[in-house]
């Protein structure tokens, strides 16, 4: 078999995960420390991050000078916002930076269920580990391939590696070794990681920067609150919850109507847009698909036809961006609002 058509057929038939190795450690933050990724900006001696999908504000300091010199060589001016991933204490103590550059536009990037992406430009490569599995795509190559990987034992160069292999009768073995390490790393558009990679594809050598992902469960998981008000008092409220492992339950009260308790499942879909599987109302089987759109202070709003939310639509506002001194510009996204045609 031609060596295009090896590739042409790894390109397809070998996107099958075929047996490797066991299940990976989930890179993560570690558990003394708090996971963080907003827009950071001076505010005296301190820094202040605006929350992705928010309104909360975070105050941090820096005693250990670890964001200051990464914003000020990537401020477009000095005092502008720049988005940052970072872990922290729990008095808000910034401990180690994870990433930094670009605007309010990278909170969108959160990388559901991937949980490390490692990726290069010389030649343009990337591998996201999820759930055991390492995808690689090499695209100066039209390359893909998925394996089933194990974490090896850290050497000295890299802190973390991962190795797997793929074997099918006919075809090369393809093997695979990626390792991470921090120190620092940048990329071509001028983005800092806190990791840098290293990968081996068989005989060819790969290097970029890391970074972790998989920031969307914890993201949503929370409470959303609206409320409808008139001038007769509270006439409708409304309270979201979802969980982070992916459960969902809705509240309704209705002044004339009483309460309605439904509860499901939620999961966000390609598109960025919140789907809710609804199972049950009032304990009993009943089933509804919701679908939302997400705004970027984090404001759920209900798209298509949703009857019972008739004529004012709904609109779902984090619970943390109420009562935290936003005051009347929270009003508007609390409120459920007419329904734009």
């Amino acid at each position: 078999m031609s060596d295009l058509n090896i590739q042409r057929v790894l390109g397809l038939a070998l996107l099958v995960v075929l047996p490797g190795c066991a299940n990976l450690s989930t890179p993560a933050i570690p558990d003394d420390g708090i996971g963080l990724r907003g827009i950071v900006s001076p505010r005296g001696d301190r820094w202040a991050l605006q929350h992705c999908y928010s309104r909360k504000l975070s105050l941090l300091s820096d005693p250990q000078q670890l964001l200051a010199p990464l914003y000020a060589d990537r401020a477009p001016l000095p005092g502008l916002p720049v988005y940052a991933e970072l872990e922290v204490s729990d008095d808000d103590e910034v401990r180690r930076m994870l990433l930094l550059g670009g605007d309010v536009a990278a909170c969108r990037a959160e990388l559901d269920g991937v949980e490390l992406r490692a990726a290069g430009a010389d030649p343009d490569w990337e591998a996201d580990l999820q759930k055991g599995i390492l995808e690689v795509r090499d695209q100066s190559r039209l390359l893909r391939l998925r394996f089933k990987v194990e974490e090896a034992s850290s050497t000295g160069r890299y802190e973390r590696r991962w190795h797997g292999r793929i074997t099918a009768p006919g075809m090369p073995e393809q093997r695979v070794e990626l390792g991470v390490r921090g120190g620092g790393c940048e990329d071509l558009s001028g983005i800092w990681y806190g990791l840098e990679a290293f990968m081996t594809l068989n005989d060819d050598t790969y290097r970029g920067c890391a970074r972790y992902g998989d920031w969307t469960k914890e993201a949503l998981a929370g409470h959303y609150l609206s409320e409808l008000v008139t001038d007769k008092g509270m006439v409708r409220s409304v309270e979201l919850t979802l969980t982070s492992d992916g459960l969902a339950s809705l509240r309704d009260e209705y002044q004339e109507r009483g309460v309605t308790e439904r509860s499901g499942r939620w999961r966000l879909m390609p598109s960025g847009k919140l789907m809710l599987h609804l199972l049950q109302r009032d304990g009993r089987n009943e089933q509804h698909l919701r679908l939302f759109s997400r705004r970027l202070d984090g404001t759920l709003v209900l798209e298509g036809e949703g009857p019972e939310f008739e004529p004012y639509g709904l609109r779902l506002a984090p619970a943390d961006n109420v009562g935290e001194g936003v005051g009347a510009a929270v009003g508007a996204s609390v409120g459920a609002a007419p329904r734009r045609e």
